[in-house]
């Protein structure tokens, strides 16, 4: 089956909103063995909306658009879909019901406007918003199928879950579907991580390879063309023990699971436990570390100590260190390191200091120059990067690399 995605709305046009829907959509029927030709985006605009699904219907089985199903004056969807199919408008009970029961059961009073979302086009059918008062729309013509859902992430995705996929899913069907398997790497770029991997030796010329980058790292996908899932999964399986023969240091984790996974399920397992000391992130290294349930289990705490005032007072970095050697530099590193081991009586230590810009450089530390320092029961360390220019990236790869050094750490002790 050959489903086509359809984004309308100025929002999304003019890079107001990044276009999430469409990627949750295309990773579920993908997963489902359909095949998605298109991803379009288009303006809230009559003309633009009627040309388009007739455009994607040439190539496509199913098209499911998002967006312009709400109540007010901008949301033309509907209109557009009614003039579409030469059809009109008329009050649909179904869809009033279910409009009135969502405001009464929050204790809401129904106003003109919220009616007439239950005006629909007669030709539809109605697909039920268990979380909105919009409903969607199924159409069919020549054999081909419009879903039409309001762009609400959580209402869009539970109308897929619970009615559009469960009844397109007997008919996501073909003799030979694509499957997909994901790994993620960190602590190298993307380049060399390729030549390690050495795609085009290493693996069968049937297999396609893919690398994905990122500031968690470099993603490797995988996919392959096969009628048995199961006989799919054994080529998998073939496929990972030559990855990890070629690149075991760097991989750290398969589909959702990146480098914060990896290091912290090693901290859980090994019951270990850590501290952190942040200049140039000022806690983000902290906050990346809470993100995932059970932190209590693993963090400690942290200090942010952003001048070297704070580094003198909260850290006992010796004044000595400061003036001799400045903030960013690795004497610096190793102190503040040790220090919050000490000071939170953990098992690890780190500690970040640099310039993440856009001033503040010199000529021996440009923008960008990173001290990570790293600290145990027995060994403190420190390990410098040139990051770059770009502030938002140094700091959010500082991070990375600080997880990415501990979970080395963890892992050759």
């Amino acid at each position: 089956m050959k489903i086509s995605i359809l984004s309308i709305g100025d929002e999304i046009c003019i890079g107001q909103i990044v276009n999430t829907n469409a990627a949750w959509i295309a990773e579920q029927f993908t997963n489902a063995g359909a095949q998605i030709i298109f991803h379009s985006i288009i303006p809230d605009n009559k003309a633009f909306i009627k040309s388009e699904i007739y455009r994607l219907w040439d190539f496509s089985d199913v098209v499911i658009s998002t967006g312009g199903l709400g109540p007010t004056h901008d949301d033309i969807t509907k209109i557009a879909l009614t003039e579409l199919f030469n059809d009109k408008l008329e009050l649909s009970e179904k869809a009033l019901k279910q409009v009135k029961k969502f405001f009464e059961k929050r204790d809401k009073k129904l106003t003109k406007r919220n009616k007439e979302q239950a005006m629909l086009p007669s030709k539809c059918k109605i697909v039920s918003n268990p979380l909105g008062t919009a409903p969607g729309m199924r159409f069919e013509r020549k054999g081909k199928l419009l879903y039409a859902l309001p762009g609400v992430p959580d209402e869009m995705k539970a109308m897929i879950n619970e009615t559009i996929l469960p009844a397109l899913l007997p008919n996501i069907s073909s003799d030979t579907q694509k499957f997909y398997k994901t790994f993620n790497s960190c602590g190298i770029a993307e380049a060399s991580l390729a030549d390690i991997i050495n795609a085009e030796n290493t693996f069968d010329k049937s297999v396609s390879v893919a690398y994905l980058p990122g500031i968690r790292g470099t993603r490797i996908r995988f996919g392959i063309e096969e009628n048995d899932s199961l006989k799919a999964l054994e080529i998998f399986k073939k496929l990972e023990k030559q990855l990890y023969d070629k690149a075991a240091d760097f991989i750290v984790g398969v589909g959702e699971k990146n480098i914060l996974h990896a290091v912290t399920d090693l901290l859980i397992k090994q019951k270990l436990t850590v501290a952190t000391a942040e200049s140039c992130t000022a806690g983000l290294l902290g906050a990346e570390f809470t993100k995932l349930p059970g932190s209590s289990a693993y963090y400690k705490g942290g200090f942010q100590v952003y001048s070297n005032e704070a580094k003198m007072n909260l850290l006992n970095v010796a004044k000595d260190t400061l003036d001799q050697n400045g903030a960013v530099s690795a004497e610096t590193a190793i102190e503040m390191a040790a220090s919050i081991r000490k000071k939170f009586g953990s098992n690890y230590g780190i500690s970040i200091t640099g310039i993440a810009g856009p001033g503040g450089g010199t000529d021996d530390k440009p923008v960008g120059t990173v001290w990570i320092g790293i600290a145990n029961e027995r060994d403190t360390s420190a390990h410098k990067f040139n990051f770059g220019s770009d502030r938002l990236h140094n700091r959010e790869l500082s991070v990375t690399y600080s997880l990415y050094l501990l979970y080395r750490m963890i892992k050759d002790k």
